[in-house]
């Protein structure tokens, strides 16, 4: 009898440990696992810190005066969300003030169109079997917000560590001019019947100027008599198709703000008069500023795929060119966009004027509307080019730049089915044309690669490890248990003897 009250006492108390023990293991498994989601940290052990942000974002992160928060409109099923994930949650680790919101398409069509159509972005193409917004990041502090489109952020042919790279410097870039104090500000010039800003009609640009707006410029109307300094007062300068000459002094004024800090978007540059003879604006030496050369001509179109039912040929559907801005119309079936009253652009030698929109190669230019009346194949090798983009340097080594295009995209208008397509172009334009150098980022722990190097001397560490020190502990553990065992049935009484 005494014999099994100890044996039963032992089971019992070592059931109560065991009891112990499993409820002791469990509360440190929930301890750890709330002190985890309290504290979100992790440790990037790899060589060179391919899971971390670099210390210039960090700096920006950490800075940041105000909540942030990232839209992301995406779905999780593309290939591209896995790399601008893990990216976004380095941005939320490293600061409190960055949340983060994720609108997949497929999982919710109603937030994603309803998050969409508040915001004033564009409506979404189908690219394969998912639907990819044309902007893919919205970043808004308060009033203010920066927008980041696909092209920007996502580079398919990319390998995973130099798409990180890209993600991150386009994302800090944005929290740069996301955190600056100064809206941009964005003029459109009166005084020479342009179109104005405030006109809803389909030839207004009300439309235009809303969505700048939304976006966080300031939009207003100036003069350019010299009462207000274009230089100083406008980071955009809007010259939206106007009517009359201008006059030198307005010419220097206009030369003034392109050589300083202000980016040009000039709709138009010549006028049919009444009796069809195409005129210009004296606008030549501001083109010639920026390495284009424009055409005293408009362009006309021949194929009837391509040309409008109206007119003689001056209003048709132009082909896009690859570049930052018209990437986006290139994604999949290339988007067609409406010109109308186009002149012929070509880029100047040495110059880094980039055509944007193009005629068929049917398409051909007049210097008056009546040869319009015997159409002709155009005498060049390539179709006429009628808008187009440039850079050039400023005042102390500035990058400036400019958009050159026909009015018609910009415009209110009256034909939705195209109207995607416009409204991607003249949005892309100011984008870029608003883009700011974000502060140097620091990417030299990225410089370098990771890569498998199978030298002999890995070799002989893998050959150590695996058929050595791995059976050699599970060997020792082992025998610490049998030895462990052996020690606790020693002592334990055996059953024949007596107490």
């Amino acid at each position: 009898m005494t014999r099994l009250r100890t044996r039963a006492g032992q089971l019992v108390t070592g059931a109560w440990l065991d009891a112990v023990g499993t409820f002791a293991a469990a509360i440190l498994l929930v301890t750890v696992n709330l002190l985890a989601a309290r504290f979100d940290h992790s440790w990037d052990l790899t060589p060179h810190h391919r899971f971390s942000l670099t210390p210039s974002s960090l700096r920006v992160v950490r800075a940041l005066p105000e909540d942030t928060e990232i839209l992301v409109f995406l779905s999780h099923s593309d290939p591209t969300a896995t790399p601008l994930g893990s990216t976004l949650q380095m941005y939320t680790t490293a600061s409190r003030r960055v949340q983060l919101k994720w609108l997949d398409p497929d999982l919710a069509p109603a937030r994603y169109v309803a998050a969409q159509t508040e915001l004033g972005l564009l409506t979404s193409s189908t690219h394969g079997t998912h639907v990819v917004a044309d902007t893919v990041l919205v970043l808004r502090s308060g009033a203010r917000r920066q927008l980041l489109s696909a092209q920007e952020l996502l580079d398919p042919d990319a390998e995973n560590a130099a798409s990180r790279d890209r993600i991150e410097l386009a994302i800090t870039g944005a929290l740069v001019r996301l955190s600056s104090l100064k809206p941009k500000r964005t003029c459109f010039a009166t005084g020479h019947r342009e179109l104005s800003s405030e006109d809803r009609s389909s030839v207004g640009l009300s439309e235009f100027a809303a969505r700048l707006t939304k976006s966080g410029s300031v939009v207003r109307q100036v003069p350019i008599d010299g009462s207000v300094a274009l230089h100083t007062e406008c980071d955009t300068l809007v010259l939206a198709s106007p009517e009359l000459p201008y006059e030198s002094a307005e010419l220097e004024r206009l030369l003034l703000a392109a050589r300083s800090e202000t980016s040009l978007l000039l709709l138009g540059g010549t006028l049919p008069d009444d009796t069809g003879q195409v005129r210009g604006l004296g606008l030549e030496p501001v083109f010639a500023l920026a390495g284009v050369r424009p055409g005293l001509d408009l362009v006309l179109e021949h194929e009837p795929s391509r040309r409008l039912p109206t007119g003689e040929g001056e209003q048709f559907l132009a082909l896009p060119t690859l570049h930052a801005i018209t990437a986006g119309l290139l994604r999949g079936s290339p988007r067609l966009v409406r010109v109308s009253v186009a002149q012929s652009l070509s880029a100047a030698p040495g110059s880094q004027a980039t055509p944007l929109l193009s005629a068929s190669a049917s398409g051909y230019a007049v210097s008056s509307l009546r040869e319009s009346d015997s159409p002709r194949h155009s005498s060049a090798s390539t179709a006429p080019v009628v808008a187009m983009a440039s850079e050039w340097v400023g005042k102390g080594g500035s990058r400036q730049r400019g958009v050159f295009a026909p009015a018609a995209p910009f415009q209110n208008g009256t034909t939705p089915a195209t109207s995607v397509a416009e409204r991607a172009f003249a949005d892309s334009s100011c984008a870029w044309l608003s883009a700011e150098a974000a502060a140097p980022l620091e990417l030299e722990q990225q410089s370098e690669q990771p890569k498998l190097e199978l030298s002999e001397a890995v070799l002989r560490r893998v050959t150590l490890v695996g058929l050595v020190l791995l059976p050699a502990t599970a060997a020792s553990i082992g025998l610490l248990w049998l030895l462990w065992r052996r020690r606790t049935e020693r002592r334990a009484p055996s059953p024949g003897s007596k107490k």
